[in-house]
């Protein structure tokens, strides 16, 4: 269950401990999986603790952050509509400001009217009484008072009545993304009226298999083959009509493996499970209005004129 429910930041974290126990059981020394488990999590969270992993993705951040025109492009496209922009991360600011300028170069700070650096999203949403710290140039966290959240500054820490209020924000017209469901979206869109989207990187391998012409020609077959089968059936017991029911439903079967089969994942698709929406989309769902696997696609979008509506989903009883 915990590789169902976990999000694709965890995954290196469940590839490490099924490694680590295959491999100790390939030596038949096999310790408690629950030992196994808590001495992994326990390195994992001391990576990030001490700045070990933050380290080496500095040092490789062209391995790990690839620059994107497009997003330049979206950021000044929402200034030009008069949209206030802001960052809100768990990640110390070093760390932030060196994949910034990776992407946006060394002014990307004019491009933000609030950034906030170490808020420990979800605490940032649940505890009501941490204050926000401006960082001075030493990347410290200074003890004076912040009355106000100014463009060109750093902050860390905060709580969203804070933001709220040292903003003048109106919660339902803050549109927030994130990439981990829990951490990022959850409590804004269920506790605090946010609107939320999602940043899901796979999604792109996943569009161009859609996109290709056998996953099209396969999926029109079973779209024509669910609705001879649906039509058909409204003849039973015609003796005629079992037959082709049968035929068509053995071909059915085929068509299904054979898209299964596209998927380069051994899991098939991250959203669908033949008929059904797999847990993670119910969940994705839930937590986000919308999503994209790069948020620089949206340039494509102007924020003055386009509205995102959902597309109906017909009910079995509405069909």
């Amino acid at each position: 269950s915990s590789g169902i429910n976990a999000e694709y930041g965890q995954l290196p974290e469940l590839y490490a401990w099924c490694s680590v126990l295959n491999y100790l059981q390939s030596t038949k020394n096999v310790p408690h999986p629950v030992l196994v488990y808590e001495d992994i999590a326990n390195v994992t969270r001391d990576l990030h603790v001490h700045g070990t992993l933050h380290a080496h993705i500095m040092r490789n951040i062209g391995r790990y952050l690839e620059p994107n025109p497009k997003l330049g492009e979206m950021l000044e496209m929402l200034r030009n509509e008069k949209k206030q922009l802001f960052i809100l991360t768990n990640s110390p600011y070093e760390f932030v400001n060196v994949g910034m300028k990776h992407m946006l170069g060394n002014k990307w700070r004019s491009q933000f009217d609030v950034v906030i650096c170490l808020s420990q999203k979800p605490k940032f949403f649940e505890d009501k009484y941490r204050v926000f710290r401006r960082l001075t140039r030493r990347n410290t966290p200074a003890f004076g008072e912040v009355k106000e959240l100014k463009e060109g500054e750093v902050y860390c820490e905060g709580n969203v009545r804070d933001l709220h209020r040292l903003t003048g924000w109106d919660p339902c017209q803050i549109l927030y993304f994130g990439d981990q469901m829990y951490a990022d979206l959850a409590e804004p869109i269920l506790n605090q009226g946010w609107h939320t989207g999602a940043i899901i990187r796979e999604l792109e391998n996943e569009i161009d298999l859609l996109n290709s012409e056998k996953y099209q020609k396969n999926m029109h077959v079973l779209k024509e083959l669910n609705y001879l089968i649906r039509e058909v059936q409204r003849l039973l017991p015609d003796p005629t009509a079992v037959k082709y029911t049968e035929q068509w439903c053995i071909e059915r079967k085929q068509v299904r493996t054979e898209l299964r089969t596209l998927h380069v994942s051994p899991f098939c698709s991250t959203f669908r499970t033949h008929l059904m929406p797999t847990l993670f989309y119910r969940r994705l769902s839930r937590f986000a209005e919308i999503y994209t696997s790069n948020l620089a696609n949206l340039v494509n979008y102007n924020p003055s004129h386009f509205r995102f509506t959902p597309v109906r989903q017909d009910l079995p009883h509405e069909m």
